[in-house]
This record gives C-alpha cells, sequence and structure tokens, in this order.
C-alpha cells in the first residue's frame, strides 16, 4: 500500500519508518508461518477541507471520497466495508 500511495497525488499526509516491538506474548502466540511485515507510520498532517486525510479537533480521521475509492479498488479493501 505505501507504494500504491506514493504514486498517487493523495494529500495530508506523510509516510514515516517505524520502530515496532514484540512483546513476549507475542513471541509466544504468534502462528503464522511467515516472516512479520515492515511497518510504517501514516502520519496524518492534513488540513481540514484541503487535503484527502485529516483530522477534525473531535479527534475523528477524515478520508476524501477519491482516496476512499483508491483504496477500494488498488489495496486490501475487505477491511474497508
Amino acid at each position: 500500500m505505501k507504494e500504491n500511495l506514493k504514486n498517487q497525488a493523495f494529500t495530508g499526509y506523510m509516510i514515516k519508518d517505524v520502530e515496532i516491538s514484540m512483546a513476549e506474548y507475542f513471541f509466544n502466540n504468534y502462528t503464522l508461518d511467515k516472516p512479520i511485515p515492515k511497518f510504517y507510520w501514516l502520519k496524518i498532517n492534513g488540513i481540514e477541507n484541503m487535503d484527502d486525510l485529516y483530522i477534525r479537533s473531535e479527534k475523528k480521521l477524515f478520508c476524501s471520497e477519491r482516496l476512499i475509492n483508491f483504496l477500494t479498488n488498488n489495496c486490501v479493501s475487505k477491511y474497508l466495508e
């Protein structure tokens, strides 16, 4: 998804590296037979009614319809329903 977003002209966010850590609980319970993917921080810095992504004063995330359509058609959409 990171590369898909970077190739578009969406506004209101930055993609940053992030460091994650895993607790003992994770190591004792992770059962998938594949490596952990690299995670990124989607830092929202948009301005209301100007950008595709922004956070309003009541701490709600807003997303333009154009971005929702892009995510639905090009990224993992089962989580957006």
